[in-house]
């Protein structure tokens, strides 16, 4: 019980110092945990977040809550390197999926061009 009162302390804590696109959804889970059980305000949090790494860390702080995870830090060490490792390859994604959109236009406009240079100035010269 004792960890898991630690534990509350630390989410309240972290609250003031989220990253701001979660700030909100932390600092909801600490304001939950002042009337609610741990459990069930990180089961609250997971579904805020909707996100597979935020159900991870609630998995995590679940476990920790119980006592069954040995070194808590290096597990939540381990969880944000995969974050930041997701985040990163979001990140190339999003910058190839840019660049292939930037080519696509690019080859839209040529080709709009050609079909426009291809129609005559006046179509009647084309009548003789």
């Amino acid at each position: 019980m004792a960890g898991a009162h630690g534990l509350e302390q630390a989410v309240i804590t972290s609250a003031a110092i989220a990253p701001a696109p979660i700030k909100a959804e932390v600092t909801g889970l600490a304001v939950r945990l002042e009337r609610e059980p741990l459990s069930v305000a990180l089961d609250e949090f997971a579904v805020e977040l909707a996100h597979p790494t935020g159900d991870l860390v609630v998995a995590a702080l679940t476990l920790a809550s119980q006592g069954a995870v040995g070194d808590l830090a290096e597990l939540l060490g381990t969880l944000a390197e995969s974050a930041r490792e997701e985040a990163g390859m979001r990140l190339r994604v999003e910058a190839a999926r840019a660049r292939l959109r930037t080519a696509v236009r690019v080859i839209a406009a040529g080709t709009a061009s050609a079909a426009a240079g291809l129609i005559p100035p006046n179509p009647r010269s084309l009548h003789a």
